[in-house]
C-alpha cells in the first residue's frame, strides 16, 4: 500500500511541476539533494533510539 502512496505522491509533484512556471532541473536537483540528507537523519535518529530505547522502538516501529 505504501508503494501505491509513493507513487501517487510522484504523479502530483510530476503534474504540478509540470502546470507551474519551475525550473524543473533545479527543483530535481534541489530534491536530490535534500532526500538523501533527511534520509540520513532519519536513519541516525532510529539508531540512537533504538540503543537509548531498546526493544520498545522496535515494537514501536512494527506497530504503525
Amino acid at each position: 500500500m505504501l508503494s501505491v502512496a509513493t507513487s501517487l505522491d510522484a504523479l502530483a509533484v510530476g503534474l504540478s511541476l509540470g502546470m507551474v512556471d519551475v525550473n524543473v532541473v533545479g527543483a530535481s536537483l534541489v530534491i536530490a539533494c535534500v532526500t538523501p540528507g533527511f534520509s540520513l537523519a532519519g536513519l541516525l535518529a532510529g539508531m540512537q533510539l533504538g540503543v537509548k530505547f531498546g526493544k520498545r522502538m522496535e515494537v514501536l516501529g512494527g506497530s504503525s
